[in-house]
């Protein structure tokens, strides 16, 4: 077992400071629960710098967290013939690791996906779960948007992590359909609605906190989906805010 802390985005101000735990072949990725600025952050020794403001906390943090994943591992059963359980493994980390102390249950974006597709239901008018499930129909674009999204972050090199699918991921992937993939915008109007109905249902789930995604935009003019810049996006939002504080 090879365990790491890195920094999830080192070019932003602020960034998570994430986990990697390498076991049995297979790479596991976790929240520390730990922001910092990156400049704080000494790589080579993954420890937070002197500088740090809350050096002390953030040490300690990583300190408990190294020593609970490390007797985790050596906790697992070594006899001949048991199978170390990497699912179990992993839902230890995360009950560890979540605020309150309750296993968040995720499995990682695209284990999710799969999760998401096999159980969920429909909503009634009033936002109520019902019990039915969505058409087949419905149920193969799940299944192509999840295989469009691995093949973008196949191509881009990029992780799937629920902190980022952000605008950034927006405009960059509804561009990549466009232009690579050669859907029409009203498939990629498809595409983006199925996202944001995965992320909010993993939101619920308490899988992730993040609400980037609220503000994908599908724009239906002539019944098509057109994928806006970065800025335009922005500005939709602030007329949207701006608009609220009026009323």
């Amino acid at each position: 077992m090879r365990l790491t802390f890195y920094l999830d985005r080192p070019q932003a101000p602020r960034t998570a400071l994430m986990l990697n735990v390498a076991v049995k072949g297979q790479r596991l990725r976790f929240s520390t629960g730990i922001s910092i600025d990156p400049k704080h952050w000494n790589a080579e020794r993954q420890e937070p710098k002197s500088t740090d403001p809350h050096v002390n906390v953030n040490s300690r943090r990583l300190r408990s967290i190294e020593q609970f994943v490390v007797e985790l591992y050596h906790a697992q059963p070594t006899e001949r013939g048991q199978l170390f359980d990497v699912p179990k493994f992993r839902e230890a980390i995360n009950t560890f690791l979540s605020p309150d102390g309750r296993q968040s249950g995720s499995q990682g974006i695209e284990a999710d996906f799969e999760r998401f597709i096999t159980s969920y239901t429909l909503r009634s008018s009033s936002g109520l779960v019902t019990m039915k499930r969505p058409g087949t129909r419905s149920i193969q674009t799940y299944r192509l948007t999840l295989e469009s999204i691995q093949t973008w972050a196949k191509t881009r090199r990029r992780r799937l992590d629920y902190e980022r699918i952000d605008l950034d991921f927006y405009v960059d992937y509804t561009q990549w359909l466009s232009s690579t993939r050669n859907l029409t915008d009203a498939s990629v109007s498809n595409y983006i609605k199925v996202i944001k109905t995965f992320m909010k249902w993993a939101k619920q789930q308490g899988y992730h906190t993040t609400s980037a995604y609220e503000s994908f935009y599908r724009d239906k003019r002539n019944g098509d989906s057109v994928a806006l810049t970065l800025d335009e996006i922005v500005r939709r939002q602030s007329l949207s805010d701006s608009w609220r504080l009026i009323s």
